[in-house]
């Protein structure tokens, strides 16, 4: 719905961030979608609204995610065994599954806040590292 006000460039006011309605904005765009089909609950889609180009951007954020999160378990120094199975496990949960399926921002969402949390991961990696260097340095020299 909020995808539409965008590539119609209609004002709308949302208390909610806007980056995951303008990528489903996006989406829409590059896969044909006009802005013209308000989506309502309920209604079923006419012919001239090519809605399978959002759903396949929304699910393409559902499958990054395990990529991501076996190297986010990598990175947390987990065994390639774990973190086989810590893919599997975010590869067949069904909650992601369904919720990826559909145009909504949820599969965006759980997307970014995965890709916070490996970020959060390698800056831990990096900023412990860099103690150690600190240490090293500070202890050579005295």
């Amino acid at each position: 719905k909020f995808a539409s006000y965008y590539l119609k460039r209609e004002f709308y006011f949302d208390v909610h961030p806007p980056m995951g309605k303008m990528l489903l904005g996006f989406a829409g765009l590059i896969s044909g979608y006009n802005g013209s089909f308000d989506f309502e609950s309920g209604k079923t889609f006419p012919d001239n609204v090519n809605y399978t180009g959002m759903r396949m951007f929304c699910g393409l954020f559902g499958a990054l995610m395990v990529p991501l999160s076996y190297f986010t378990g990598i990175h947390l120094h987990m065994s390639k065994p774990s973190c086989v199975l810590l893919a599997c496990f975010v590869m067949f949960d069904i909650a992601t599954l369904e919720i990826s399926r559909f145009i909504l921002l949820d599969s965006m969402l759980l997307f970014f806040t995965a890709l916070a949390t490996y970020c959060l991961v390698v800056f831990r990696n990096y900023q412990v590292q860099a103690c150690v260097i600190f240490l090293s340095r500070e202890s050579l020299e005295n």
